[in-house]
């Protein structure tokens, strides 16, 4: 008997054919998910784009933070520093919205930009760094200062209602 190996001679045994035919099918099959993919990502995309209504983005101008009180465009404005969370804000807002002959810029005392403006007592000065307010304050603004103010619900309701007349 001879202890010779065929190795590496001859045909290509059963067993590498074998490997070779999976790895073939392997790659066909991968190729035919791809491609599916493909097709279905742009079917989905070109559904989309049809039934897709852009809206041109809007820049709000009408929200500042209390840094802009005094530097607005206009020689004279009104601005209300309000609670988002009062139970005022929408009267405000109806009565801010009749009048549109003067101008209006709002204050969210809530936003975070204007914490450092929201302080236990009410200060108000046309020295940026010093203002600080209590509650929900209208500011009548004429030549970048403060020419008047209302502090509170009742005094701003009713200054509203006079400059709506």
């Amino acid at each position: 008997m001879s202890n010779k190996s065929n190795f590496g001679k001859g045909p290509i045994n059963d067993d590498s054919s074998y490997k070779f035919k999976n790895l073939i099918i392997i790659v066909i099959i991968t190729c035919v998910i791809l491609v599916g993919f493909y097709f279905l990502t742009t079917y989905v995309v070109k559904n989309k784009k049809d039934n897709e209504v852009i809206e041109p983005a809007v820049i709000e101008t009408d929200n500042i933070i209390f840094g802009q009180l005094l530097n607005r465009k206009e020689d004279s404005y009104y601005v209300l520093a309000y609670d988002d969370n009062g139970k005022f804000k929408q009267l405000y807002d109806e009565y801010i919205n009749k009048n549109s002959s003067l101008k209006f810029y709002k204050i969210n005392m809530n936003d975070s930009f204007n914490k450092n403006f929201i302080g236990d007592s009410n200060n108000i000065s046309d020295n940026i760094k010093e203002l600080r307010i209590k509650d929900e304050t209208l500011f009548k603004v004429e030549n970048k200062k403060i020419k008047d103010y209302y502090i509170g619900s009742s005094d701003i309701i009713d200054e509203l209602k006079e400059i709506s007349n």
